[in-house]
């Protein structure tokens, strides 16, 4: 049995399942848990059924792409500004996707990659890394993103939204077996460190407002 797929396919579902799960608890429902669950559960068959018809060797590159079907779920089930709520769904897409990027990196430290306990040491670390990123989402990612939503210029959130696309589809493009692990990190690290900035500086212009009030 090939070990490292089966390791791969778990890591993609648990991936999935935390892409859903943060949406749920960052951003605000328009409907009820229950229909929106239902909702989900849908998209979910139909993103295993994709995924099914994928070949093995194509899997981490379908596996991104078919998550997009997610999207017009999450511009349907959740309040804001559609801008606003593609900025989130790309956002949380690239956070996911640096605990898994930086759980390869890891498990390269520890044990060589060839070794057959490696694909499993991979799969460890990614789970505790998903786990600690939602527990800071717990914490703190539904009062962020109220924070930031409380802005209705959209011209600002078209181009927040277009960065975010932007960096998707480069993160996607690359590839870690042709760049390495840390260049991929890196650029993983940079583009978030931009969201860190964008939250400052729309800190800022909310003071600034309050302060003119």
């Amino acid at each position: 049995m090939n070990w490292d797929a089966v390791v791969l396919s778990v890591i993609g579902i648990v991936t999935l399942a935390t892409n859903i799960t943060t949406m749920f608890l960052s951003l605000p429902r328009k409907y009820s848990l229950r229909f929106s669950i239902g909702i989900f559960a849908a998209a979910v068959a139909v993103f295993l059924v994709l995924i099914n018809f994928s070949a093995i060797g194509a899997y981490p590159l379908a596996l991104k792409l078919a998550g997009l079907i997610f999207l017009p779920i999450v511009i349907l089930l959740f309040r804001g500004q559609l801008f606003q709520k593609i900025f989130a769904f790309f956002l949380q897409f690239q956070f996911v996707a640096l605990c898994v990027a930086a759980s390869d990196l890891l498990a390269d430290c520890i044990v060589p990659r060839e070794h057959e306990y490696a694909p499993f040491v991979r799969l460890i670390i990614s789970l505790v890394l998903l786990a600690g990123y939602l527990a800071l989402v717990l914490k703190f990612g539904r009062r962020v993103f109220q924070r930031l939503f409380v802005d209705r210029r959209r011209r600002e959130w078209a181009l927040y939204a277009f960065g975010a696309v932007f960096s998707f589809a480069f993160l996607t493009a690359i590839r870690s077996a042709v760049v390495g692990d840390s260049v991929l990190i890196l650029s993983m690290a940079f583009i978030l460190w931009s969201f860190v900035i964008l939250c400052f500086c729309h800190h800022q212009h909310a003071r600034e407002i309050q302060a003119e009030i």
